[in-house]
């Protein structure tokens, strides 16, 4: 007599909230990312005006905030990598 199919495991409620949290987050990291690229490419072309980079004030200024946004936008990076292994090892 055949056995009946065994029917795989359903994934636990707790499991898809996770990966459903994982994702939300994922989805506003990708947003803060385009944000900080948008204005680290609007800091570039700033400093490739010459009324900033011959001001020794004003391109310390913007310098400061280019360093600042590449930073921030290194971090979210990070964070965005973090979460997709995160996924990969949840699905």
């Amino acid at each position: 007599e055949p056995k009946p199919a065994e029917k795989p495991k359903p994934v636990s409620n707790a499991h898809e909230k996770k990966i459903k949290s994982l994702n939300l987050e994922l989805k506003k990291v990708e947003e803060v990312i385009q944000k900080l690229e948008t204005k680290k490419h609007a800091i570039e072309t700033e400093l490739a005006k010459p009324e900033v980079y011959t001001n020794f004030e004003k391109l310390h200024s913007v310098q400061q905030e280019f360093d600042s946004v590449s930073k921030q936008l290194h971090e979210e990076n990070q964070r965005w990598e973090n979460i997709v292994m995160e996924i990969d090892q949840l699905e």
